[in-house]
């Protein structure tokens, strides 16, 4: 059991996918935890109620930005990969780096929101704008340059070898 994971043949697309695909995981998930604790006062309030709320009040721009937003953080964490081989947990790895993304956009917002306390979004204070989105380019291509660092221990290659016959 103490085997190596197999290298499977990635491209930069299935890498972008991956970490598209975190993405969008982990904001909708975020979405749908931040509507339930919105909704503590209905009792039969599903989460498939929630999902479909969420999917009536967004308009077709918004999904095409959230897409587009998306696709580029899953192509910056790809090009910080920048390898023809990943394994299997290089490929999680790169899944999970794209769902810390938001979260960690998230929690910048919320500390830059104590600096300039009384604003109701990030374009009315450009310093805030430029934070945000410096982190949301520099930080997925960094996560997937400590990805690429991060390389499994080959415990085979540790142990010398027996040859027996």
């Amino acid at each position: 059991m103490n085997s190596i994971p197999r290298s499977t043949r990635s491209s930069k697309i299935t890498i972008t996918l991956f970490g598209s695909l975190g993405v969008l995981l982990m904001s909708v998930g975020g979405l749908l935890v931040a509507l339930q604790f919105q909704s503590q006062r209905f009792p039969h309030f599903s989460a498939w109620h929630m999902f479909m709320f969420l999917a009536s009040i967004t308009t077709g721009l918004q999904v095409v930005q959230f897409m587009v937003w998306a696709t580029v953080t899953g192509l910056l964490i790809a090009l910080g990969v920048n390898a023809s081989r990943v394994t299997r947990v290089h490929a999680a790895a790169v899944l999970a780096a794209g769902a810390l993304v938001p979260v960690g956009l998230v929690l910048l917002a919320h500390q830059l929101n104590r600096i300039w306390p009384d604003t109701i979004g990030p374009t009315q204070v450009p310093a805030m704008a430029g934070i945000l989105a410096l982190y949301s380019l520099a930080v997925p291509w960094a996560l997937g340059r400590l990805i690429r660092r991060w390389r499994p221990v080959d415990r085979a290659a540790r142990t010398p070898l027996r040859i027996s016959q």
